[in-house]
């Protein structure tokens, strides 16, 4: 029988350091290769993204969903609380208002196109809004009771 020399402890320890090392100073070498990435100015939103994008929202609407509702004012104030069951059934409200935001409806799909209008840069949101209009009276996917809906929505925005 013949014995096969096997490698020393220590060689086993600085074959595995050496391994690590070259693993950690490839990884850091590699992380982000020296460029600074940029962003496409051609990819910013335009109403015409805007409306794309609520297109494809409303043709992914449940067939069974309600009807617009008009736009409402925002209440100014806000009611003082006058005891705990108030102040706990008012919080109850709020918590199913903001799930019932989070479920697609065509309200909440309504209201995300009216909020990102209005976040576009070099155009005021009424111009947004009229352009807006102008692409969804002419969209045939959008039935004409809700592009009426929301065409009226969309014109009261200024």
């Amino acid at each position: 029988m013949s014995r096969q020399a096997s490698p020393s402890r220590r060689s086993r320890l600085a074959i595995a350091a050496s391994c690590t090392l070259l693993t950690v100073l490839t990884t850091v070498g590699l992380q982000g290769c020296g460029e600074t990435p940029e962003f496409n100015q051609a990819l910013k939103h335009t109403p015409e993204t805007l409306v794309t994008e609520f297109v494809a929202r409303y043709k992914n609407l449940p067939p069974n969903r309600k009807p617009l509702k008009s736009a409402r004012a925002k209440p100014k104030g806000e009611i003082p609380e006058q005891d705990e069951a108030a102040k706990s059934s008012r919080k109850e409200a709020a918590t199913k208002g903001e799930m019932l935001k989070e479920s697609e409806t065509l309200e909440s799909v309504v209201a995300t196109l009216e909020d990102r209008l209005g976040q576009l840069e070099g155009i005021s949101r009424a111009d947004a809004a009229k352009k807006a209009a102008e692409l969804i009276e002419k969209e045939p996917a959008v039935k004409d009771d809700d592009k009426q809906a929301v065409v009226e929505r969309l014109k009261k925005l200024d």
